[in-house]
């Protein structure tokens, strides 16, 4: 899709276009906007740097998000596709320092553990019951042997995925999308840059 150049009518007033005015208007409103600014902070695009240096200069402060936009050569598909990735990348740090607690879950799970036997309920005998209705004697539960609790194997799906995370199995990998925001695939990179985001993205 070919990106439409920002025109400034000879009055020097932007150029209004209400379908995307209004969108980006509404993305601006519906952002928690400190978080943008951090998420600016880190933008390594042109465009992106370019809106950063307006929205902090202290002489431009009359224009409206909108205008700086404009004069960014952004569009709506720009600002959401570089706020996805800012919100996937914050996200993906959320996850990766939750996995202890996930891992634990996940060993839990894959434990075999002793269950109340399912064919006498955990009583330890069964009682047959003839077709025409007679009751037999009881007799020990040929599951359990008596024992009145049977094994159970953990989950299967559970050891799969704690293996492969582990190495055991498979390879374990994280694929990061290269984009055009000056955003690496290597996953260092993206940690040290999505651990400025979540402190608070300040500058040192």
């Amino acid at each position: 899709m070919r990106k439409q150049k920002t025109r400034q009518l000879k009055t020097g007033r932007l150029e209004r276009s209400p379908v995307t005015d209004v969108a980006i208007c509404r993305f601006w409103d519906h952002i928690p906007q400190e978080e943008f600014h951090n998420a600016l902070e880190l933008a390594k695009d042109p465009r992106f740097e370019k809106l950063w240096s307006l929205l902090l200069d202290p002489g431009k402060r009359q224009l409206s998000f909108l205008a700086c936009c404009k004069l960014a050569d952004l569009t709506i598909v720009d600002l959401f596709e570089f706020w996805r990735q800012h919100t996937l990348y914050a996200g993906l740090i959320e996850m990766m320092s939750a996995f202890p607690l996930f891992a634990v879950d996940l060993a839990t799970d894959i434990r075999s553990h002793m269950t109340a036997c399912a064919r006498c309920d955990g009583i330890g005998k069964v009682v047959d019951i003839a077709p025409g209705g007679d009751v037999g004697k009881p007799r020990v539960c040929p599951l359990c042997k008596g024992v009145k609790e049977t094994r159970v194997v953990g989950d299967k799906s559970a050891r799969d995925h704690l293996y492969s995370a582990i190495g055991i199995t498979g390879k374990p990998t994280v694929a990061i999308q290269q984009n055009n925001f000056g955003l690496e695939s290597e996953l260092g990179d993206v940690l040290q840059m999505t651990q400025k985001v979540i402190s608070g993205g300040g500058s040192e």
